[in-house]
């Protein structure tokens, strides 16, 4: 199993580099300004999501992906923590199952 260390430093390249395709994908795909590109990426990966301007299609699929990738990250990171935090738990069943097993 990984180290918890391993696990946030992974984490936490994950979160930059998905900050920015969010504020490259707002700035560039929606052409808002950088200041609103962070702040709409900001509330789309904290859950909240703002009412954006999309007149396009390639606009509204681009909140759409970013919006159930960020999602799906935060799940991924919760389930994470979570594993590191059990590991200690499952390693000691593990070893008094083979334990007992013998």
């Amino acid at each position: 199993m990984y180290s918890p260390r391993y696990v946030l430093s992974v984490i936490i390249v994950l979160t930059i580099i998905l900050f920015i395709i969010g504020v490259a994908g707002y700035h560039l795909i929606l052409e808002e300004d950088v200041v609103h590109s962070i702040y709409a990426t900001s509330l789309t990966m904290a859950g909240l999501s703002l009412e954006a301007k999309a007149r396009r299609n390639d606009q509204k699929i681009f909140i759409a992906i970013f919006t159930l990738l960020s999602v799906g990250f935060f799940l991924i990171f919760i389930a994470a923590i979570i594993a590191c935090l059990l590991q200690p738990f499952f390693a000691d069943i593990t070893i008094e199952y083979k334990k007992s097993d013998n």
